[in-house]
């Protein structure tokens, strides 16, 4: 019998040409472009869905659990501005995915992105039309990561003593995250980080699901509310096909005032803010808190890469680097595919 401390062999254990940490966006990006140039790859994610705030929750009726509710909630709506990342949804997923997937209501909520995506049925529909998406391993949290200079070989162990192998490393997790795993790692850094890295910011981001007791008059709105900045009944959005259910997304600032209270406190601090413009009575209610929503100082840089002794190489992708004009999904994509150019 193995103990604790002893790594496990993962049942369909290989040796890869890539390890990314993380199957977010970035992870699946990249992981899609690598899988098309012919290398083989797996991703590890910690969470027992894809996608990261690509999300979307299923939520029974209390008194008819036949009847279910469906949000959209980490990115309620996806608005693309950068025709760059167009261009490498519609080449990973396929034009006419991307085409069936637009929505025309953008329109009369006075959108000015190039596109605005609605997936069917739901945001995490997104994430798993990835071509990466099937090589996913979830629920293995990482906490620690090696080097072998002998085999050259990047070696990744998880909570449960797993252990994963490959020949390279990326990371798209939010640097706090890889910080906590390299200081538990037998590794050591040739270089001091940037600033930017050193000490990373990032912005909390709370969401507020809703399935009302009577169907709300509003089906989207920017603030409405100071504490709001996005109502958006998910039924209107065509995702929720007979349960009329509200995402109410929460303002940075005060996300950061609420996070660490009760979900019940959170939700009726909230409901109460919209009681003049629309009184919402809750059958059902959820709070989804994201600590690490988006940098609030993202590096310039597209990419980063972590030198290491024994000349190991840990490449850094996803949200946190790019232009801060970009939203933090448009920052992923392109993130990803720089850092996949770069590797070519």
């Amino acid at each position: 019998m193995n103990s604790p401390s002893t790594p496990l062999a993962h049942p369909n254990q290989t040796v890869t040409d890539w390890l990314i940490l993380g199957a977010g966006i970035s992870g699946l990006v990249l992981g899609s472009l690598l899988l098309e140039r012919g290398d083989s790859i797996q991703i590890l994610e910690k969470s027992r869905g894809i996608g990261g705030r690509l999300a979307t929750r299923r939520v029974p009726l209390p008194d008819d659990s036949s009847r279910i509710a469906q949000f959209d909630h980490g990115l309620p709506v996806v608005e693309l501005n950068q025709p760059e990342a167009v261009r490498i949804l519609e080449k990973l997923l396929g034009e006419s995915t991307l085409n069936s997937w637009s929505w025309p209501q953008a329109l009369t909520w006075g959108s000015s992105a190039l596109r605005v995506l609605q997936p069917l049925p739901g945001m995490n529909a997104l994430a798993k039309a990835f071509p990466a998406s099937s090589q996913v391993h979830r629920n293995q949290k990482v906490t620690r990561v090696q080097y072998d200079p002998h085999t050259q070989l990047w070696k990744a162990t998880t909570q449960e003593q797993v252990e994963f192998s490959a020949r390279r490393l990326v990371s798209t997790l939010p640097i706090p995250q890889l910080k906590e795993i390299i200081r538990n790692s037998p590794i050591q850094l040739e270089d001091p980080l940037p600033q930017e890295l050193h000490e990373p910011e990032y912005i909390s981001s709370i969401n507020v699901l809703v399935i009302p007791k009577e169907p709300p008059r509003l089906r989207f709105t920017r603030w409405p509310s100071p504490s709001i900045t996005l109502l958006l009944e998910n039924q209107w959005k065509g995702i929720s096909e007979s349960v009329p259910c509200i995402t109410l997304s929460i303002s940075p600032e005060r996300s950061q005032e609420l996070f660490d209270q009760t979900d019940e406190a959170i939700t009726q601090a909230i409901l109460s803010e919209l009681q003049e413009e629309l009184e919402i009575e809750p059958m059902v209610s959820q709070v989804h808190r994201w600590r690490y929503a988006q940098p609030l100082s993202p590096l310039d840089e597209p990419f980063y890469t972590m030198s290491f002794h024994d000349h190991a190489y840990l490449h850094l992708c996803g949200d946190y680097f790019g232009a801060s004009r970009m939203s933090p999904i448009e920052r992923a994509i392109l993130s990803a595919h720089a850092l996949f150019i770069m590797v070519s």
